[in-house]
């Protein structure tokens, strides 16, 4: 399952793709970033929801992809009550309380720090 991320630039976008060259590899560095930050707050009882991800990226877009069969209804709470064992922040829609838990400033930090490092 895809979910969209926003954020506002902190550089022009013509100084990002020339100093961190094409796009693809601040995405795919996007995408990560937001998995780490949100990660606390995806169900987690065996760890296969969290943890089974894979990232793709292109020119504009950053991808995480939650690969197991329940993913679409542990994100939209279809007849779930979370354990909050492992993950006390454990919720439906966890990007969005990830968001309102103030996550998306430190995306949008962390997505800074790699462009000043020239996309490293």
């Amino acid at each position: 399952m895809a979910k969209d991320i926003s954020f506002e630039w902190y550089m022009p976008i013509d100084r990002v793709i020339r100093d961190v060259g094409v796009n693809k590899n601040l995405m795919e560095f996007a995408a990560r970033e937001w998995h780490r930050l949100y990660y606390p707050f995806v169900p987690y009882r065996a760890g296969q929801l969290a943890r089974q991800v894979n990232f793709f990226a292109s020119d504009s877009v950053g991808v995480i992809d939650h690969t197991v069969g329940y993913a679409n209804k542990q994100y939209n709470g279809v007849g779930f009550n979370f354990n909050r064992t492992v993950h006390p922040l454990a919720s439906a829609f966890w990007d969005r309380a990830a968001m309102a838990a103030g996550k998306g400033a430190a995306l949008a930090k962390s997505m800074q720090a790699f462009v000043s490092r020239g996309g490293k």
